[in-house]
């Protein structure tokens, strides 16, 4: 804030919601700052402010800053980078306030590509109620394919998103759609979207699911194992996905808030809850019935695996897993 006159969304950042650094890269640390609009909800306080800076590990100091979504910040940036060797070349891959994802080359900040992830038609509307989404969840790579949803804030809620993947062998705009200058919106030609899932729900579906759209609001980020993703909705459901063209096998409602993102370990799918419960679900195609184990507390982060435990973390304790021996 002192040296970039960074002004952070300060009801996010009271209640923890911060992005993480990125892995480093040649003594480079990336790092998302979470310029966003001001207290009283009314605009983006510095939009000149950087949205990303490189620093130097050793020293702190500023080796490139990039600005981007400017004024176009719809509250708060809170996606962490990913950084990824994609056809042997080196991209930090960030999602940021304004919606859109962006990859950088690591060592300049020069922009190899760019994706709007809302349909042209979407509209941003503050406390949730607007069709249009920033990203939340990280971005994986994963079988030389990105992966993403789109969300916000928690407090906001539910409602209409998408989830994408993305080829990011491109350059440019690789959005799904483009606009002119006088609004006119057409399909891009230089699109890296791969396939979506989510939008507005056809009257079959929504009788059927008691929803008006296919795919909710997520803050997480998915787990993909042997072609499956997995990626859970603020409001509590669990999609089951192909990797390669996004046809769902499953949807599972957990019946409370999932802040925190599906882990894969092991054959298991484990789903941190709201209400403190802890899904653990079968690796698969078939819609399993799932187990749960519950927890004294609400479980919001998502659970960490290493060296044989597991780490859960509630509201007030951290757990650390392990099987007897």
């Amino acid at each position: 804030m002192r040296d970039f006159g960074v002004v952070p969304h300060h009801p996010a950042m009271a209640l923890g919601m911060t992005p993480s650094l990125g892995p480093t890269y040649k003594n480079l640390l990336h790092v998302v700052t979470g310029n966003g609009i001001d207290e009283g909800y009314e605009k983006v306080a510095a939009p000149n402010a950087p949205s990303v800076v490189c620093l130097d590990k050793d020293t702190g100091k500023a080796v490139w800053k990039d600005a981007s979504p400017g004024k176009n910040i719809m509250l708060s940036q809170l996606s962490s980078p990913l950084l990824a060797e994609i056809n042997g070349r080196t991209q930090v891959i960030v999602g940021l306030g304004d919606g859109w994802l962006r990859s950088f080359e690591p060592t300049t900040g020069k922009l190899i590509w760019k994706c709007d992830l809302n349909p042209k038609s979407a509209k941003w509307e503050i406390g949730g109620r607007g069709t249009k989404n920033y990203c939340v969840g990280t971005p994986v790579f994963h079988d030389n394919r990105i992966y993403i949803g789109t969300g916000q804030d928690p407090e906001h809620y539910d409602g209409v998103a998408w989830f994408y993947c993305i080829n990011p062998t491109k350059e440019g705009d690789v959005s799904l759609e483009l606009e002119d200058a006088q609004g006119q919106v057409c399909l891009n030609p230089n699109s890296g979207i791969v396939w979506r899932f989510g939008g507005p729900a056809t009257p079959k579906e929504q009788a059927k699911s008691q929803r008006d759209f296919f795919f909710g609001r997520t803050v997480g980020t998915c787990a993909i194992a042997d072609g499956l993703v997995y990626i859970t909705e603020i409001s509590g459901y669990l999609h089951c996905l192909d990797a390669r063209c996004g046809k769902r096998y499953w949807v599972h409602d957990v019946r409370s808030e999932a802040c925190g993102s599906p882990l894969w370990v092991d054959g298991k799918v484990y789903v941190p809850t709201g209400d403190g419960v802890m899904y653990l679900l079968e690796h698969g195609k078939s819609k399993p019935n799932p187990r749960q184990i519950g927890m004294p507390h609400p479980l919001h982060a998502t659970p960490v695996f290493a060296n044989g435990v597991l780490y859960v973390l509630t509201e007030s304790m951290l757990y650390a897993i392990q099987e007897k021996k």
